[in-house]
């Protein structure tokens, strides 16, 4: 047989163990779920232990009942017993009412305050939604009007600009006299060879031109080249001492000490330079062309290479005609005015209002320039062209002009 006292131990560990375990059922809470479980189970068990006790009440009753049969005395004390389970049980069943109705109350005002915070989170999230919509429409809005008031800006700019007339350029009117009988312009530019670039800016001109090249230069051959290829007139621009004898007329030039041969073939040796040479005039020169002597052996040697000579006339005393005419030669000569003494824009005008003036009186007139002025007669000349050209003016080459004198 087992002792009594392990016997005792083993129901009070058993009691110990289920006790634990009861309170760890009742009591534990992770939650309103978990308190609704442990809530629930409690009631379960009081549900229970009510209807073993109503099982107990009734089987009692049952007995009292058939002892009532029995005895007479037994019938007032079942009577009293009866009500009071009833009592018990009534009161019993209404306090788990109450549990049930106050977990399923907290049950739902937890859920209900749930809901509202959700509705409220909701609510303030379509709010904020609603309100970033709406800068958002605003914000496009805004957008889409800048193209229309870039419209309206492009608009007015072209209402403003066709209100307001477009700004021409004025072309200034020079007034020339008419061209009497048609006459005629020569525009002589010396001193070429010394610049390609220069020189180009003349050769652009709209009509033809004559050019003077200077011999034993850089540039002389090539220059000579482009004036002949471009359709234009090319001279040798002959270099000959002036009567200051302290200018320096540059290289190939005819000096005072020079006999007859050595200025036929200085002339010579420099015309070969220029392929495509026409004719010649001198640069200075004032003491040279003076000479008759000298002059007679320049158009000899002129004659010889059959090119026209032209008297630049640097001096009054110029021998150029008398011994022209004395051999049989023909010649021209500069019978206008100089039109860059002096690089502006009023020098040139008034001396070539001058050369119209002798122009209309004479026929032809041949005026001399510099291509050192390329810097501005070009632009100068291409402005007063169309209207000289309107008013009858013709524009030639010494050897095609009306100049040529016999």
């Amino acid at each position: 047989m087992v002792p009594a006292d392990r016997i005792i131990i083993f129901c009070l560990i058993v009691i110990i163990v289920c006790v634990a375990l009861l309170f760890v059922l009742t009591y534990r809470t992770d939650g309103n779920v978990d308190e609704i479980a442990v809530t629930e189970r409690e009631t379960s068990t009081e549900l229970i232990a009510e209807k073993s006790e109503k099982d107990k009440s009734d089987s009692v009753i049952e007995q009292k009942a058939s002892k009532e049969n029995k005895v007479s005395k037994s019938e007032p004390k079942a009577a009293e017993k009866l009500p009071s389970t009833t009592e018990e049980k009534n009161t019993e069943e209404a306090k788990a009412t109450e549990k049930k109705v106050d977990v399923k109350v907290t049950v739902n005002s937890t859920k209900t305050e749930t809901e509202k915070t959700e509705s409220a989170k909701t609510q303030t999230n379509t709010k904020t939604t609603a309100k970033t919509e709406t800068k958002t429409e605003a914000k496009t809005q805004k957008t889409t009007t800048q193209p229309k008031t870039e419209t309206k800006t492009a608009a007015k700019t072209e209402t403003t600009a066709q209100s307001k007339p477009s700004a021409t350029v004025k072309t200034e009117k020079f007034n020339f006299p008419k061209a009497v009988n048609n006459a005629q312009l020569v525009f002589l530019f010396d001193d070429g060879g010394q610049s390609i670039k220069n020189l180009e800016e003349f050769l652009k001109l709209p009509f033809p031109i004559t050019v003077a090249v200077l011999p034993d230069l850089a540039y002389s051959t090539e220059s000579a080249k482009k004036i002949v290829a471009s359709g234009n007139e090319l001279m040798l621009h002959q270099p000959m001492q002036a009567q200051n004898l302290s200018v320096n007329p540059g290289k190939g030039a005819i000096t005072p000490n020079m006999s007859y041969s050595e200025i036929v073939e200085t002339i010579k040796k420099n015309l070969d330079q220029l392929p495509g040479v026409k004719g010649m005039n001198n640069h200075e020169g004032s003491l040279i062309t003076s000479d008759e002597l000298k002059m007679q052996a320049v158009l000899d040697a002129a004659g010889q290479k059959n090119v026209f000579f032209l008297d630049s006339r640097t001096t009054v005393d110029t021998k150029v005609p008398s011994v022209s005419m004395s051999m049989g030669r023909v010649w021209y000569e500069r019978n206008g005015m100089f039109l860059d003494n002096k690089k502006t824009r009023e020098e040139f005008l008034t001396q070539l209002r001058k050369n119209l003036d002798i122009a209309n009186k004479t026929g032809c007139v041949i005026m001399i320039a510099h291509i050192w002025s390329a810097d501005y007669l070009p632009a100068l000349i291409k402005e007063v062209y169309p209207e000289l050209k309107a008013q009858g003016y013709v524009f030639k080459t010494v050897s095609t002009s009306r100049g040529k004198k016999e």
